[in-house]
Parts: C-alpha cells; sequence; structure tokens
C-alpha cells in the first residue's frame, strides 16, 4: 500500500484483511492510500513473516517508521519493484498481484 504525499511512502506489512488494513490508514492519512502489491492469502503465517522482515531488511534505507519506507520518486519505485520485489517473490515461488494506482 501506499500514501501519497510529496513522494511515495510504502506501508509493508501483514493483514488478515487487506481491506479493512487500507480502511484503517486511511482514516488516519488526508491523502488517497492504494494497495499496490498482494501475495496469495493462503500463504503459511511463518513464510509470510519471513518475506515480509526480508522486505524491510532490503529496504532498510527507505525506512520511516516502522513499517513505513518513502521514496521521493516513480521511477525509484518502479526500479525497487523490478530489482528487488520481483526476484524475492518468484524466489518464494508466491502468487501474487500488483495492482495499477
Amino acid at each position: 500500500m501506499f500514501c501519497q504525499n510529496n513522494g511515495y511512502f510504502i506501508k509493508i506489512g501483514l493483514a488478515a484483511n487487506p481491506y479493512k488494513r487500507r480502511l484503517d490508514l486511511q482514516t488516519g492519512c488526508p491523502h488517497p492510500i492504494y494497495k499496490i502489491l498482494s501475495l496469495d492469502g493462503n500463504l503459511p503465517m511463518q513464510k509470510a513473516r519471513k518475506i515480509e522482515t526480508l522486505f524491510h531488511k532490503i529496504l532498510k534505507n527507505n525506512q520511516v517508521s516502522g513499517e513505513w519506507f518513502y521514496f521521493n520518486d516513480m521511477e525509484i519505485l518502479q526500479d525497487m519493484f523490478k530489482n528487488i520485489v520481483t526476484p524475492v517473490v518468484e524466489a518464494f515461488d508466491l502468487n501474487w498481484h500488483f495492482h495499477d494506482v
């Protein structure tokens, strides 16, 4: 998910109900929040947490607070998906969906 505000804030986290989670996050954010990537909902929790932790470690230089990461440019964000997210989800053989915004 991301919240736009002079750049791109990305939240990387787990949610049992992503739709409800997005609505909860939207309540505290004056800018629209969009889901940009979702993984297969049947993923075992242990594997999901391992992937979440891996993304947090890889993107630590962009970490703002907790599960929130910041990118100041859409091109950098697109490169991140191409060079980081895609190889990780393919390495774990995951079913995933990229959502256009």
